[in-house]
């Protein structure tokens, strides 16, 4: 397999001159400028040795450049965010075995990590002489990037992404017939942390287009409706609850130039859907299912005004994109064929990753082959019906999305066990007005909700912080005798404003 993708960006940073790339910050960069950055990178990167990149991640063309740098040099990526807890950057650092840390602007958060790791490599670009960039022609089973998700054991779980693998997603979204070219303006609203950060900064640099990140410094919701008004956004990816932070501004956002309107990352909701539909006439809109370790996503449904397919309101995830293969399995492991029937959804093809970090026992639990196809458990219970299109119906075991995120919650408990040895924990994901929280439920806790979450504070990164925290005298049981989080759920609902 040839990595297009990347030599297609190489040429792009090559040929692009003065046209817009990225808009960071509202500030405007250039390819030639953004080509410059990465050349200058590329020398530091060359000399580190490293295979492996960790990059702190910050809202800078520098970060941007450092990724393409590194890539360009062939060689993997690993996001991390300054704001992480101490003890989770060292178990990042320490399972990829990295080497070398680079970042671009000095902060306050950087400054804590200078103090504790002494691999951190200063390079803004001004600093650094121009050098003009180069391909080193990487294979495909070579790494690319290196993502951390949440593990139920209370360790991160390290996922290496392929420049196959990420080839292949190229491969199958040029079949879903989207036509990108070099006037589209993409968002790119995501960590860097978030596996579809990567199409959002990937994408436009292949076509020749630009991206276009949030603005730090201003609330979320506020950064969102600038962005895709002011820079007049054509194609957009984000997850559902993005349309919750914009509905108390929808009667006003109206996006005639988007084109193509993407959603992943959580279920999306019919009526939510609907209420965006008046925003965005004239954009095709697709809801996208995948997760990290099939890279980015690996199906596609295209929904128009009164043709959207859903289950109990729940909008399909359609059809697997051109290299990617779905699969049900029942409750003994046998393949369902029928239609209609529920079963885990499982998922092969050239877009599965080659499985989890130095992790033998998750490898040997999540992935398997049947009749000589490796596929991937993805722990998500889903039907196909007649024309071939997925639906997804819930989860079957305690994960939850928070944003997008992936939360196993035992690593919520795991930690709180850390901080209260003595007080079984429950954690659960519960709804409100469209948006996912989280809540932990202590038994006979003796502290009050805000030294709890004060002590979590440094154990978890912030999107798996609770946002309430209360004590129980006793954890409810179901008929099966099993921890009742149903009716936790139902409970922190109710509990959730007071």
């Amino acid at each position: 397999m040839s990595i297009s993708f990347l030599q297609t960006i190489f040429k792009r940073l090559q040929t692009g001159g003065l046209q817009t790339a990225c808009v960071i910050e509202d500030t405007e960069i250039s390819y030639s400028s953004l080509s410059a950055m990465t050349g200058a990178v590329q020398a530091k990167i060359q000399r580190t040795g490293s295979m492996r990149i960790g990059i702190i991640t910050q809202n800078t063309a520098e970060t941007y450049a450092t990724i393409i740098a590194a890539w360009l040099t062939g060689k993997a990526y690993i996001p991390i965010p300054a704001h992480y807890p101490l003890d989770r950057i060292a178990e990042i650092i320490s399972s990829a075995e990295i080497s070398a840390i680079f970042y671009a602007t000095e902060d306050p958060e950087v400054e804590r990590l200078t103090s504790h790791f002494t691999k951190i490599i200063f390079t803004n670009t001004s600093d650094l002489p121009p050098a003009d960039c180069f391909y080193s022609f990487p294979a495909e089973d070579k790494e690319a990037y290196l993502l951390f998700t949440s593990g139920t054991t209370g360790k991160p779980k390290g996922v290496p992404v392929t420049f196959g693998n990420i080839q292949a997603f190229m491969d199958g979204f040029d079949a879903l017939g989207y036509q990108v070219h070099e006037d589209d303006r993409f968002l790119q609203m995501f960590e860097l942390t978030f596996d579809l950060s990567v199409v959002c900064f990937t994408l436009p640099l292949i076509c020749g287009g630009s991206f276009h990140t949030l603005p730090s410094g201003m609330i979320k919701t506020l950064a969102l409706y600038h962005v895709l008004e002011e820079n007049r956004i054509t194609f957009s990816l984000m997850v559902p609850s993005a349309i919750g932070l914009l509905l108390p501004y929808l009667d006003d956002i109206h996006l005639p130039e988007l084109r193509v309107s993407q959603f992943c990352g959580e279920a999306l909701k019919k009526d939510l859907l609907e209420k965006w539909m008046v925003c965005v006439p004239n954009a095709r809109i697709d809801n996208v299912y995948g997760p990290t370790e099939a890279t980015i996503y690996c199906s596609a449904l295209t929904c128009a005004s009164g043709k959207i397919p859903n289950q109990s309101g729940m909008v399909g995830i359609g059809k697997p994109m051109q290299e990617s293969l779905f699969m049900l399995l029942d409750e003994h492991g046998n393949e369902i064929t029928d239609t209609k029937m529920e079963g885990e959804l499982c998922l092969g093809g050239m877009q599965l990753t080659p499985g989890y970090l130095n992790n033998p026992e998750q490898n040997g639990q999540k992935f398997f082959h049947h009749h000589g196809i490796r596929y991937y458990r993805t722990g998500d219970i889903a039907y196909r019906d007649r024309s071939g299109n997925y639906f997804y119906i819930g989860r079957k075991d305690d994960q939850v999305k928070i944003q997008g995120y992936r939360i196993e919650l035992g690593e919520l408990e795991v930690a709180s066990a850390r901080i209260l040895p003595q007080n079984p924990a429950v954690a659960v994901g519960y709804q409100v007005s469209n948006n996912w929280y989280l809540a932990l439920f202590v038994l006979q806790a003796g502290l009050a909700e805000q030294k709890i979450k004060e002590a979590l504070r440094p154990l978890l990164p912030q999107y798996m912080q609770p946002h309430r925290v209360f004590a129980i005298d006793e954890i409810p049981l179901n008929a099966n005798g099993k921890t009742d989080r149903k009716a936790l759920r139902i409970q922190a609902e109710r509990q959730h404003a007071s």
